[in-house]
């Protein structure tokens, strides 16, 4: 799953992420970019209380990459 800026738009993200995991095929990776000049640590949180596991992030010239699995 791959989505650029859709966690702006989600009031309260933690349903959303866990509907994603729930698609999301085994050994399939979730992929957010959003505008931002370090990682989302509520982001990464949520990812984690979501059921995902393997969760990084990158930030380089004002865009980071968030990544799960």
């Amino acid at each position: 799953v791959y989505g650029v800026h859709v966690s702006d738009f989600w009031e309260d993200p933690l349903p959303h992420l866990r509907e994603v995991r729930r698609v999301l095929r085994p050994g399939g990776r979730l992929v957010l970019g959003y505008c931002a000049e370090a990682p989302s640590r509520s982001l990464e949180q949520g990812l984690a209380a979501a059921g995902f596991r393997a969760v990084r992030s990158e930030s380089a010239d004002r865009l980071t990459w968030t990544t799960a699995a």
